[in-house]
């Protein structure tokens, strides 16, 4: 859900549906157990990159990305691949929606589980 745009307002107000909040979350979630299992039983080792960081930074995020690949990162390549990069949007999702105490509690509850989450924990 965060970081898409909205089409209409019908679809906000779809998001503003504690239910279908909450059945979006369990998807993330399960999706995210997943991977994190995958992780743990191949004793793989990730980059946690998130999408906000590159939208702010693209050239640190892109030489974070080559560094722990080990490949190259020049100059030309990085700044061809920054202009790529589209601006943050003005708005997100996050605050678009009014979130429910409830679905707030159940978020923060579940999304402390995983570290790459925990920043953005409602």
């Amino acid at each position: 859900v965060a970081g898409q745009r909205l089409r209409n307002v019908s679809e906000l107000q779809k998001l503003s549906d504690p239910k279908l909040l909450v059945a979006r979350a369990r998807h993330l979630l399960t999706s995210s157990a997943a991977v994190d299992a995958m992780i743990t039983a191949c004793n793989m080792t990730v980059l946690e990159l998130h999408v906000a960081d590159l939208l702010l930074d693209p050239r640190a995020g892109l030489e974070r990305l080559c560094a722990f690949l080990e490949i190259d990162c020049f100059d030309d390549y990085v700044r061809a691949c920054g202009a790529k990069v589209l601006p943050p949007p003005a708005l997100h999702v996050q605050e678009l929606v009014s979130w429910p105490p409830e679905v707030r509690s159940y978020l923060r509850q579940e999304l402390s589980k995983y570290p790459f989450f925990r920043r953005y924990l409602p």
